[in-house]
């Protein structure tokens, strides 16, 4: 009964992940295993919460196709909760649009993509990115409900010059033949241990000012190579140079040095973030351990002056990471990241680019970052 739950779930080598505990599976694994834990029982009522969330392109389709065969199998009846929009379009029926806990638009899918009414629900629409132009700010929802948008775009004289200014330079990080093993766990006392070939001879380069996209399958070893960067995991063997450096051969502390010029935002914020520590508090720790600044009076003011607030919007710090939804905590991760003077940045399994934030969201964070002090609190006295 299990392996054929975690057959129809993708799950590879189940014989091995049956004896795993969670935090020795990727980000997209352990979703996986959830989603076998809802449909083991066979319910009438399944809720889907963001069900595909840190599912690669192609797993995600064959998990939608597994929610429809079992409906059809068992009649179970379906709330999908999301974000993605074309996934909604796909499985979905009819659709609820909810806009700041009321629900402002309602109909069957067909009605309410083709011919939207609230102009929240056509925001939301019209949110998604062009791929045949490049606009030098993204719009967020809120520009396109007061009708804000910036227009302008790159031109490609203009993207060619920041390509030639960025490639006329060294390579700012280099990657040679890299590899990252796990030893697996042993069936039987005399059994060799199993390999797990994480990362498995890559080599790349990434230049200054670059924005490099890795993608790949759940469990392919996107989430490995980044924390193998930051030294969360050592290096089977291969090279990570760092301006012409070699970072695999650091000191501890050579290694916490340069910690705080490489930074990682973690695919799952609930895991990242410490349940005992006030937003604020988490957001100027980094920069305590760093010694960045003098005390937290002038830390606090780094942070007010770097996002163009006032003193105003820093109301105590009495608030946990817990008040807040998934998204909201992503851009404390972000926040947290952007308190130090990093030079590289890692985004572990692209899980706030494609997994988890909206794109209305995602574009709030980049174009509207400071804005955010609102919402999240720094600390008065940490």
């Amino acid at each position: 009964m299990l392996k054929t739950l975690f057959e129809k779930v993708k799950l590879p080598r189940p014989d091995e992940i049956y004896k795993h505990y969670p935090h020795q599976l990727s980000g997209g694994q352990k979703q996986r295993v959830m989603i076998a834990m809802a449909i083991a029982c066979k319910p009438q009522l399944l809720i889907a919460d963001e069900p595909t969330t840190a599912l690669d392109v192609t797993i995600q389709k064959e998990i939608i196709q597994l929610l429809k065969d079992l409906q059809q199998e068992t009649e179970m009846s379906i709330l999908f909760i999301s974000h993605d929009l074309a996934l909604v379009s796909e499985i979905c029926q009819r659709v609820l649009v909810m806009y700041q806990g009321e629900i402002v638009e309602q109909g069957t899918v067909k009605a309410v993509f083709e011919k939207p009414k609230d102009p929240y629900t056509k925001a939301l629409i019209r949110s998604k990115p062009s791929q045949t132009r490049r606009l030098k700010k993204l719009p967020s929802v809120i520009d396109f409900i007061e009708n804000t948008v910036d227009k302008s775009v790159y031109t490609k004289k203009e993207r060619s010059a920041f390509h030639q200014k960025i490639y006329a330079k060294k390579p700012f990080l280099e990657i040679r033949n890299l590899k990252k093993e796990f030893v697996g766990n042993k069936t039987w006392w005399f059994q060799k241990n199993s390999v797990v070939k994480a990362i498995n001879d890559i080599s790349f380069e990434l230049y200054e000012g670059e924005t490099l996209g890795l993608v790949g399958e759940s469990g392919c070893g996107k989430s490995t190579l980044g924390r193998t960067l930051v030294h969360l995991e050592k290096a089977t063997s291969g090279q990570i140079f760092y301006q012409e450096k070699d970072i695999t051969q650091l000191s501890e502390r050579e290694k916490k040095s340069i910690r705080k010029d490489i930074q990682m935002i973690f695919q799952d914020p609930f895991s990242s973030l410490n349940p005992r520590l006030m937003v604020g508090e988490a957001i100027l720790e980094p920069m305590k351990v760093h010694q960045l600044y003098s005390n937290n009076s002038e830390r606090k003011l780094q942070l007010i002056d770097r996002y163009e607030t006032t003193k105003r919007n820093v109301y105590g710090g009495a608030i946990g990471y817990m008040d807040f939804h998934g998204n909201f905590n992503h851009a404390i991760i972000i926040r947290s990241f952007l308190s130090k003077n990093h030079q590289l940045h890692y985004q572990a399994g692209a899980g706030i680019v494609a997994n988890s934030v909206p794109e209305s969201e995602l574009q709030e964070v980049y174009n509207k970052l400071g804005a955010l002090d609102k919402a999240l609190t720094l600390a008065e006295e940490v």
